[in-house]
């Protein structure tokens, strides 16, 4: 197998299976000796904008971290997969401009199966009004204007994503 670097963001609403997938592809990639980290923003966010709220600015100054993370990995070799809920064209457009193997991925998942699944409790705490700014239910979801693979979840099972995503990267030669 080859090692040649990469990003791969996966975009999708919460409960998309993004982590999931993110998690499972660094898996299969490591099986197979390519260095891979996952920068999933759940787990950076509290590293990189700990204080940041939750407005669309700060979330983008936040993903634009997150991108800058990942070209200084890809420079020493090591690709990343990065897992976060879809941040607006602009923001889009830095992470091309900073990195510069980048493959876009978006799970086009249904909300309602999002709210089926809903892993992290989010869905649930609109409905009991606990919480607020849940993109998809009062922010609105910004799809990615031109992903490199776009695939629903609701219709594919976790082991037939990542075999989707496997063969994209192999036919992009990644891997």
């Amino acid at each position: 197998m080859k090692n040649k670097c990469f990003t791969m963001i996966i975009f999708g609403l919460s409960g998309s299976g993004k982590t999931t997938l993110a998690e499972k592809i660094h898996e299969k990639l490591n099986v197979n000796n390519l260095s891979v980290e996952v920068l999933d923003a759940d787990v950076y966010r509290a590293h990189l904008s700990p204080n940041a709220s939750y407005s669309e600015n700060d979330r983008n100054q936040f993903r634009k971290k997150l991108f800058f993370v990942s070209s200084l990995l890809n420079k020493h070799s090591i690709s990343t997969i990065i897992p976060m809920i879809s941040s607006d064209s602009s923001t889009r457009k830095f992470a091309r401009k900073e990195i510069s193997n980048l493959h876009e991925i978006y799970l086009s998942t249904p909300i309602e199966a999002c709210i089926r699944r809903d892993p992290k409790g989010l869905y649930k705490k609109v409905r009991g009004k606990f919480k607020e700014n849940i993109v998809g239910i009062d922010i609105p979801f910004k799809k990615p204007d031109n992903p490199d693979l776009t695939l629903n979840t609701d219709n594919h099972s976790v082991k037939e994503s990542v075999e989707i995503i496997m063969n994209f990267l192999d036919k992009k030669q990644e891997i």
